[in-house]
C-alpha cells in the first residue's frame, strides 16, 4: 500500500475544517475501479484498518497530531481505499 502526502500552505486539519464548513468535502475515489463515495457511503464500507501515530510517522517526515488514516474496502472491486480522518 502506498500513500503520498503533498505539502500545502494550509495545514491539513484546517483544510478539512474549511471544506466541512463549506459543505464541500470531496468524495473518496477508489483507485482500482474509480467508484466515488460521499461521506455516508464511505462510512458504510467495511473498515480494513486504521493507521495512527507511530505507524504513520514511520513513513512520513511530518504528520499533523490527531489525524489518522482509515483504510476501507471498495464495495465494487474490493480494493483498499485510504482516507485521512481527524480525531
Amino acid at each position: 500500500m502506498c500513500f503520498f502526502v503533498t505539502e500545502s500552505p494550509v495545514p491539513a486539519t484546517r483544510r478539512s475544517a474549511l471544506r466541512a464548513a463549506a459543505g464541500t468535502e470531496r468524495p473518496v475515489r477508489c483507485g482500482g475501479c474509480g467508484r466515488a463515495y460521499e461521506l455516508p457511503g464511505w462510512l458504510a464500507l467495511t473498515l480494513v484498518g486504521t493507521l495512527t501515530g507511530d505507524a504513520i510517522a514511520a513513513h512520513v517526515v511530518k504528520w499533523p497530531h490527531g489525524v489518522r488514516i482509515e483504510v476501507r474496502r471498495c464495495a465494487r472491486c474490493a480494493g483498499s481505499i485510504a482516507r485521512t480522518v481527524e480525531s
